[in-house]
């Protein structure tokens, strides 16, 4: 059998093509599906891959290529949403009430998360902490308590999306 693509490092034959294996040759797309991992900031996804290739320039113009073919999609194909689209049904309405109420205990404790106090540290305390830990003007402190309240709120935003 013929080989018809070359790959660094070995050459791939017809039979091996799938969605899921993406080449490029000679600046055309022969195989397989672009999406969010293979253009998002990922390592070694296609705008990591042609930074480290050709530079700050090139990349800036792939990403203004991608814009402008994107936005022409969505001006051929159409794209849109009506109020009807994102109304929230009523019996969904009061499930998403319910965790929303749930959900306002839920600061206090992230936090204490944050700032490494105990989750039934007073009011006082806490507030003291975190001014402490913005003024301090370190930005790991602040990551911390950043990454403790999403933590905490992750679960509850997944579901009163859903």
């Amino acid at each position: 059998m013929e080989a018809r693509y070359c790959k660094v490092g070995g050459q791939l034959g017809q039979d091996v093509t799938s969605e899921s294996l993406v080449i490029f040759r000679h600046g055309r797309l022969l195989s397989g599906v672009l999406d969010k991992v293979h253009l998002g900031a990922t390592p070694y996804g296609l705008c990591h891959t042609f930074y480290e290739l050709y530079g700050s320039a090139a990349v800036g113009g792939l990403l203004s290529a991608f814009s402008r073919l994107m936005t022409n999609f969505l001006q051929w194909e159409g794209f849109t949403l009506g109020v009807k689209d994102v109304l929230v049904k009523p019996n969904a309405d009061v499930l998403r009430r319910a965790l929303m109420v749930e959900v306002t205990d839920i600061g206090p404790k992230a936090g204490c998360a944050g700032v490494g106090l105990p989750a039934g540290a007073t009011a006082d305390l806490l507030k003291e902490k975190l001014e402490s830990v913005h003024r301090s003007g370190d930005p790991k402190a602040r990551a911390i308590v950043d990454q403790a309240y999403k933590q905490a709120l992750d679960g509850y935003n997944n579901k009163i999306n859903r």
